[in-house]
């Protein structure tokens, strides 16, 4: 009895965002292109922020809050001028974070970090894939085949 009394606590705590589960943070867009809207997903959490940490060399290293959502499934921008930047929308057991114009000073780190336990937050790096990398890519495979094209004559031989 006193067993299924603990369960039911840890229950209704879960419930209400007072435990802390594994935050887990997924970019939900595929292909990031300038001008186009980016969604990031925040889930194992009811009560956090997004924080962004710019990529660009002025502003390098610098947290800046963009929101936060509460276990009540009520969400909100950190300051106006997020506005025309971002949204916010709370999701069963997290929220959403969409860029809405993804462009060159929107590369950096999102964060999502649970607001009732500081040492929970998760962190990814937001940027498109750079032409540089395809390239190599590119190139990577075509020395791959060229070389098998090469080596597969001379044992035929």
């Amino acid at each position: 009895m006193k067993n299924n009394m603990c369960l039911r606590l840890v229950v209704v705590l879960l419930r209400l965002g007072l435990v802390a589960k594994c935050i887990k943070l997924e970019l939900m867009t595929e292909n990031i292109v300038d001008g186009q809207e980016v969604e990031i997903r925040c889930s194992g959490v009811k009560t956090f922020d997004f924080y962004f940490t710019a990529k660009s060399s002025k502003n390098q290293n610098e947290r800046v809050k963009i929101g936060s959502c509460s276990s009540f499934h009520d969400c909100g921008l950190a300051e106006l001028i997020h506005d025309q930047t971002y949204n916010i929308t709370p999701m069963d057991d997290g929220g959403t974070l969409k860029i809405l114009k993804y462009g060159h000073d929107a590369e950096g780190t999102d964060t999502c970090k649970d607001v009732l336990n500081s040492t929970q937050e998760a962190s990814m790096q937001v940027a498109p894939k750079s032409v540089n990398n395809i390239a190599s890519d590119f190139n990577t495979g075509t020395y791959v085949i060229f070389f098998c094209l090469l080596i597969v004559p001379i044992f035929i031989i």
